[in-house]
């Protein structure tokens, strides 16, 4: 099987097939003779069959080789259209590839971090607007009805903060966890061989489930580790 073609290799493959077409149909102007066929025409007696036929032969000849060549112009085409719409699937989100319904915290995380991998593969992700629409197309069962009948409350905003922490709050009270989190933050020593930045990293991530904290507070508990 030969090696599968890039879009650029196919689309100069492409062209060196129209080139060639172009000399095979416009050979005899551009030389400024006359084809064989006209010649054989002027011959006499059996020189004239002879050139005649011969002409004939170099016309069919001719006529074959642009088939040929016009055939493969048309798998070059067909070749180009693929590789082009694989190149672009590669860089493009499907709405079909899963169907999601969220039941705990560990299944909300992973369903959010896959959403926010596939994101990066995807220019139009950047929109807060996107992400909540092409997320919600994972969503299957109540998760996702809960979802469009939150679009529709007063004073809704789509954000990709508010889209997560609403699934969140579905599969977790929100009060409940914000008193979990307090009592992490709370608890929270830095251990004798974790670094200050990861120790910090790792309030920051109990701290966006909390309440506000105030900067000296949180700069506190990095220095003195509790």
């Amino acid at each position: 099987m030969p090696p599968r073609q890039t879009r650029r290799e196919a689309a100069e493959s492409l062209e060196r097939e129209h080139s060639r077409v172009a000399v095979l149909e416009n050979a005899p102007e551009e030389s400024g003779a006359s084809s064989p066929l006209s010649q054989a025409h002027s011959s006499p007696g059996a020189e004239a069959q002879l050139a005649t036929a011969l002409a004939l032969e170099a016309e069919l000849q001719r006529e074959l080789k642009l088939r040929e060549a016009g055939e493969r112009i048309r798998r070059l085409q067909e070749c180009l259209e693929c590789v082009g719409q694989e190149e672009a699937s590669a860089h493009t989100l499907r709405s079909d590839e899963r169907s999601v319904t969220t039941t705990n915290v560990g299944e909300h995380n992973e369903f959010i971090t896959s959403c926010e991998l596939a994101f990066r593969l995807e220019p139009l992700a950047r929109t807060d607007e996107f992400r909540c629409d092409f997320a919600a197309t994972w969503l299957e069962g109540e998760p996702r009805d809960a979802w469009l009948r939150h679009e529709k409350e007063p004073n809704f905003q789509k954000t990709w903060k508010e889209f997560k922490r609403f699934l969140l709050d579905l599969v977790q009270d929100p009060v409940n966890r914000t008193i979990s989190m307090v009592m992490k933050y709370e608890e929270a020593r830095q251990r004798s061989s974790q670094l200050a930045q990861a120790f910090a990293t790792y309030l920051e991530t109990l701290e966006a489930e909390m309440p506000a904290y105030s900067e000296g507070h949180r700069h506190m508990r990095v220095r003195v580790g509790g």
